[in-house]
């Protein structure tokens, strides 16, 4: 996935890299095109770059995100922290702007990956910035929604609500706090009293029937990770993300003595031969193993 010289269309991960300025270089996708906002970053993405990927199959898909996860995830992380976006062209595009940008978009993306528990789960210095992440996310949100509830008490539309893109973004956001929450270890990046309490009544009235099946579960899910006793349950789901929850090898069942892939650390095994097994496989560990920073 390093490179697509049989489809052009399809981009690579450096293509991905370059859009969102975390890469210096130049790429079919913005050869003709001067991105100058965030918004224009951002069309980039969705319209020219992202769709061609959503067709391939699967497997790919994976090895895309892995990639792209291993070497650009922590990157993006801190972009989107740290970064001062490009200008948009009005308040309203600045607010959405902030919370859902390019950098987001593959962040939210990664989350599939075991990178991501990787990442999240990682004290190496270049993951700092993830113990912050879901309160920056939370934050933005909650500045978002606000905006969002100004917007409709302005508008004769009693449907305003539902007939924008906020749905959409919100249900993003609070997936992605939820696989941050589910990812760190235990007493790291946890959101203060404070920021649950603001975001409280917001998610009590997304968890309500008239709203989308997949919103009120991702609520629902949220709510549970923000209740102190679900230490134990968040245990189990960080092995899960970073792949450390059973043999790598599809098929085994074993989940005790397992050894890590030294490599990329997102894989156990059982053995050594489960893991020379795996590494050419069907499903190849080897087209998913990459090194990382953290």
């Amino acid at each position: 996935m390093t490179s697509n010289p049989t489809d052009p269309r399809l981009a690579t991960v450096d293509d991905v890299a370059i859009i969102l300025g975390l890469k210096q270089g130049t790429t079919p996708f913005t050869s003709t095109k001067v991105m100058i906002s965030e918004v224009d970053r951002l069309r980039v993405m969705v319209q020219d770059c992202l769709p061609p990927l959503s067709a391939i199959p699967a497997p790919d898909l994976c090895i895309f995100l892995a990639e792209f996860s291993a070497k650009y995830l922590s990157a993006s992380v801190d972009a989107y922290i740290n970064r001062c976006l490009l200008p948009v062209p009005n308040p309203s595009a600045m607010v959405q702007s902030e919370l859902f940008n390019g950098y987001f978009l593959m962040i939210s993306a990664s989350s599939d990956s075991p990178y991501f528990g990787k990442y999240f789960g990682s004290h190496h210095p270049s993951a700092a910035n993830g113990k912050k992440l879901a309160t920056v996310v939370a934050r933005r949100l909650l500045r978002f929604t606000m905006h969002i509830d100004k917007g409709a008490a302005k508008s004769s539309n009693s449907n305003f609500w539902l007939d924008k893109e906020a749905p959409e973004a919100i249900m993003k956001a609070l997936r992605v706090m939820a696989m941050i929450l589910s990812a760190l270890p235990e007493d790291e990046g946890r959101l203060s009293p404070q920021m649950k309490n603001a975001l409280a009544p917001y998610i009590r009235r997304w968890s309500k029937p008239r709203q989308d099946p997949s919103l009120r579960e991702i609520c629902r899910q949220l709510s549970q990770l923000l209740n102190p006793s679900s230490v134990p349950q968040r245990r189990g789901v960080r092995n899960l993300l970073r792949g450390w929850d059973g043999c790598g090898l599809p098929g085994c069942n074993e989940k005790a003595n397992l050894k890590i892939c030294a490599r990329c650390r997102t894989v156990c095994y059982c053995c050594p031969e489960h893991q020379k097994a795996h590494w050419t496989g069907p499903s190849p560990h080897k087209k998913l193993c990459f090194e990382t920073i953290y």
